[in-house]
């Protein structure tokens, strides 16, 4: 597993359990959200909670994703990727083109 999907995907799951709190708990600030502030106006406190735990799964089903690395076949990686050499730097490609 990549460096880069452990920490999209630690970072999905502490926004999902963020929202989950909001959702869950008695936290008002974030409540103080222009949207939420509207949602709270047409639907009820209720609804804006819903929508804060709505949120949060889908957080937690994009950080799932991401780490049991689901994807679409077009969106296979590489194999150069796979390889663990894609890190070269500018000054290796134009040092190798100068002869």
């Amino acid at each position: 597993m990549n460096p880069d999907e452990i920490l999209v995907g630690s970072l999905a799951i502490v926004l999902s359990l963020l929202g989950l709190l909001i959702g869950v708990g008695p936290w008002e600030a974030p409540y103080q959200l222009r949207t939420f502030q509207r949602v709270t106006q047409r639907y009820g406190k209720m609804a804006a909670r819903a929508v804060w735990v709505l949120l949060s799964i889908a957080f937690l089903l994009v950080a799932l994703a991401v780490l049991l690395r689901l994807r679409p076949s077009y969106a296979a990686p590489s194999a150069q990727y796979l390889r663990g050499d894609q890190f070269s730097t500018c000054l290796e490609s134009a040092t190798s083109t100068v002869v």
